[in-house]
């Protein structure tokens, strides 16, 4: 019996146990579901879940108190080493990879130098089961600490492109999953304050002339270029002249800091993590347990159709170019899905039908999982 098991209520001894990522990767793809959950497929991993982990692991033992504020760094860039010498890579085009790869250095770096401790305990990977009517849910949150306005936080730690507008509705049925269990419990849900913390950016807030705090975000590792313009006026009020300002920036925006400012310029300006909340209320709950529900079902009837009847519902259509990022990077099944082999093997036919030399001629044989890290660099290098 694994510890998972172990851990179920007694109540629920028996019970099909569910999670957020099972419902969410049908979703997103019905045939990578089906090779992952139905085949048992093997999954590979990708650099930016290798990465992303690291940081998760990092920051978990800080705030366990395994480790001081400092050694975070250490323990990023001696893991990020190790991830260099690795064969994973942010893109299979060397230019693009070494610069996709610095900018995500130097954006975790800042962020391990400049983090503000959360100044209450915090509880980390906590796990949790919830029915969700008939259907039992296992979740981890990240992170969740509770303030002394007994507000509840629960906050989840993003290494990748901050969400803003629809991406906010799309992305955040995970975090209202987490809010309705601390519902469930009794918490008011005024009081749940669900987050995400984007470690790569950080909110600038300043005061304008008008007397209002005006907070904008940037990306960590180029935040100064973000307030140039203000910078300007600020050191030009001071009586500095145009010599004189561009030295100062420009010492500035190579040291990413403005730290070799004046004290009353860098009093204007406040950097903070780069949190991100979701809008909650009895609407927003009730809409994600009704689509959650839904989806439950589906993937019962797919399942039950499939072992009892042999009908595979879980075929999907050809790849798109809009998926085409998800299905190279992202998927950990890719190797096994024939989809993706077909779509490989149509790019190589345009790229021959152009007269463009063709790094390699794809397997013919669509039963036959191939190696796809060299096809992989001509893939990516049209995309």
């Amino acid at each position: 019996m694994s510890d998972r098991e172990k851990n179920i209520p007694e109540q629920y001894k028996g019970v099909r146990l569910w999670s957020y990522s099972r419902v969410n990767e049908f979703v997103e793809c019905k045939y990578g579901y089906f090779l992952h959950r139905i085949l048992k497929k093997e999954g590979a991993d990708n650099i930016y879940g290798v990465v992303g982990n690291l940081v998760h692991d990092i920051l978990e033992r800080y705030y366990n108190k395994e480790i001081p504020y400092e050694q975070m760094i250490d323990e990023f860039e001696n893991g990020f080493m190790l991830v260099e010498n690795s064969n994973f890579k942010f893109s299979n085009d060397s230019d693009k990879n070494e610069s996709m790869k610095k900018k995500y250095y130097d954006c975790i770096i800042h962020f391990f130098n400049n983090h503000q401790p959360v100044p209450y305990k915090i509880y980390n990977e906590f796990e949790f089961f919830i029915p969700v009517d008939e259907y039992l849910f296992l979740g981890y949150v990240d992170a969740f600490h509770i303030d002394e306005n007994k507000n509840v936080y629960i906050t989840d730690y993003k290494t990748s492109t901050i969400y803003s507008g629809k991406k906010i509705l799309q992305n955040q049925k995970q975090l209202v999953l987490y809010a309705y269990y601390f519902y469930k419990r009794g918490i008011p849900i005024e009081k749940i304050k669900a987050r995400w913390n984007f470690l790569k950016y950080l909110n600038i807030s300043y005061m304008q002339k008008n007397g209002k705090l005006k907070t904008s975000t940037a990306e960590r590792n180029n935040w100064v270029v973000k307030i140039k313009s203000r910078l300007q006026g600020n050191l030009k009020e001071l009586g500095w002249d145009e010599e004189q300002v561009e030295t100062a920036l420009e010492l500035c925006m190579n040291q990413n800091s403005i730290k070799t400012l004046p004290k009353e310029v860098q009093d204007f300006y406040t950097i903070e993590d780069a949190y991100v909340y979701v809008e909650l209320n009895e609407e927003t709950i009730q809409e994600l347990i009704k689509e959650i529900k839904s989806t439950v079902k589906r993937i019962i009837s797919y399942e039950d159709e499939y072992f009892i009847n042999g009908n595979n519902l879980f075929e999907r259509g050809d790849i798109s170019q809009e998926d085409s990022f998800f299905c190279s990077t992202l998927c950990s099944y890719n190797k096994h899905c024939k989809y993706f082999h077909e779509y490989l093997e149509d790019i190589n036919m345009n790229r021959t039908n152009g007269n463009e030399v063709s790094a390699t001629n794809w397997s013919q044989d669509k039963n036959k999982e191939i190696d796809l890290d060299a096809e992989l660099d001509a893939l990516l290098a049209d995309l």
